[in-house]
C-alpha cells in the first residue's frame, strides 16, 4: 500500500511457542499450534533541506499513516 509516497506492508506470518523445560536450560517448541504474528514495515526516503522539515515531513506522514489505518480497520478492507 502507498501513503504519500510511502511504502507500507502488513504481512501476516505464524510462530510456535516455546516452554523453557524444568532444567532452565532446554526449550521445548510447541509445534501442536501455531499463532498469528503480523510485520509492519515503513519506508520513503526523504530530501527535505533541514532536520527540522524533515521531522515536520515525517510526523505529517505519520499521521496519514494512523488516519488511513483508522479508516481501513473501519471499513475492514484490508485482508491480513
Amino acid at each position: 500500500m502507498k501513503i504519500n509516497n510511502m511504502d507500507m506492508h502488513i504481512q501476516k506470518g505464524y510462530y510456535n511457542k516455546s516452554t523453557v523445560e524444568p532444567d532452565g536450560i532446554t526449550y521445548k517448541i510447541d509445534t501442536s499450534k501455531q499463532h498469528s504474528l503480523y510485520t509492519f514495515n515503513l519506508r520513503k526516503v526523504y530530501f527535505d533541506a533541514s532536520k527540522e522539515e524533515t521531522l515536520s515531513s515525517i510526523i505529517e506522514d505519520l499521521q496519514e499513516v494512523i488516519n488511513t489505518l483508522k479508516k481501513v480497520k473501519e471499513h475492514n478492507e484490508i485482508e491480513l
